[in-house]
């Protein structure tokens, strides 16, 4: 939600993190091959149309309508897709309860359709019933649920098409939480807006606010990713800031004392990618991700398994050569041959990882809480 994520998109956004070249954040997708063009796969749970396919719920890729080719960047909310086409226009396909497609109705939409009045945009993020899409001249303009003030325009009121989020320019990154919303600024600083009750603003209250505020004591920032209710920011050096709540562990701190300011994740050196789940967070090192959070506990008995509850533990996820990460209500992952990985991770059995068919040439992924997305590269068309 990004499940998220990362920005080459409009903006050349390189790091070098600890002596290793960073992979590019998942807000964009990593550079495809020569004259390639990207389409998109989506898998999972189809019960909102979140697919984009019209058909049903499908755990192999399938192909959103129309979206064959010609894409630039993908995102995954709760249980809506929206994507970026390369002539910076947008489409957006399931759930629609709050307004979240944009088109200015509560229809659900089976398959992609273009979301009106919008042009030059260069990343896209879903929240929880939220859209928010960033523009090549660093403003960004936000659609949906409102009823926390994530669409940061001053109000409380849910929005059916577009409305510009106030006062915040010079914008690179963004991501869309559950109902709440993040920003990365050129000058490395991070904003934040909407609902606080766990303290994922960063702004050392619980007290929510509609329009951006800066989170606090954040500089050189080059990543930020938001989960359901906690949020990630990556620093230049390498190292990981997180807020918010922290219920299950996922702030890596050792405690699940949730956290109105950002606290700087111990021992964690050399990060290259950050990924902020629903419960949970991702953090790649070396090839490798790290997760902190929730784990489901399960026994298994007479054949079942039983998972009866849910405990904050460490994982490492047995990967290796990892580009990317992203999470949702699982984690997935590209790995440096471009084919996709997806796990969950239970007690009983360890990190459930497993390779996600027909996904190769993979240049980007996100998660949504039953869904998954990516990005691939295509063949060019040969002219006659």
């Amino acid at each position: 939600m990004s499940m998220l994520r990362r920005i080459c998109i409009g903006v050349a956004l390189f790091m070098v993190v600890m002596g290793v070249a960073a992979a590019p954040v998942s807000a964009g997708p990593l550079t495809p091959g020569p004259l390639g063009t990207k389409g998109a796969l989506a898998w999972g749970s189809n019960s909102d149309g979140q697919l984009g396919s019209g058909t049903q719920s499908s755990q192999s890729p399938v192909e959103p309508v129309g979206l064959h080719s010609g894409v630039r960047q993908i995102s995954a909310g709760a249980f809506h897709t929206v994507a970026v086409l390369d002539g910076g226009g947008v489409v957006a396909w399931g759930r629609n309860t709050e307004g979240q497609l944009g088109d200015g109705t509560f229809d659900v939409h089976l398959v992609p359709f273009a979301v009106k009045g919008l042009s030059r945009v260069v990343q896209v993020s879903a929240g929880g019933a939220h859209t928010l899409a960033l523009t090549a001249d660093g403003t960004i303009l936000a659609w949906g649920d409102n009823s926390r003030g994530q669409l940061g325009d001053g109000t409380l009121g849910d929005r059916l098409t577009p409305v510009p989020v106030v006062g915040l320019t010079g914008v690179i990154q963004l991501s869309a939480g559950d109902r709440f919303s993040l920003a990365l600024r050129s000058d490395g600083t991070v904003w934040a807006w909407g609902d606080n009750t766990s303290g994922q603003l960063g702004i050392g209250t619980f007290g929510g606010v509609a329009k951006p505020s800066p989170v606090s004591g954040l500089a050189n920032i080059l990543q930020v990713s938001a989960g359901r209710s906690h949020a990630l920011a990556l620093q230049s050096n390498g190292r990981v800031r997180a807020w918010g709540s922290n219920e299950t562990g996922q702030l890596g701190d050792g405690t699940v004392v949730d956290r109105r300011t950002p606290l700087q994740v111990p021992l964690l050196t050399g990060v290259t990618d950050i990924a902020a789940g629903f419960s949970f967070s991702v953090f790649l090192i070396a090839g490798q991700p790290l997760q902190w959070g929730e784990v489901l506990i399960c026994s298994v008995s007479d054949e079942a398994v039983h998972c009866p509850r849910k405990e904050p533990r460490f994982a490492a996820i047995p990967l290796r050569d990892v580009l990317q990460i992203g999470a949702g209500g699982d984690g997935v992952a590209i790995r440096s041959d471009r084919t996709v990985w997806q796990w969950s991770v239970t007690s009983g059995s360890g990190p459930d990882v497993g390779q996600v068919p027909s996904a190769g040439g993979a240049v980007q992924i996100d998660a949504g809480n039953t869904h998954a997305v990516a990005l691939v590269d295509r063949p060019p068309v040969l002219q006659p």
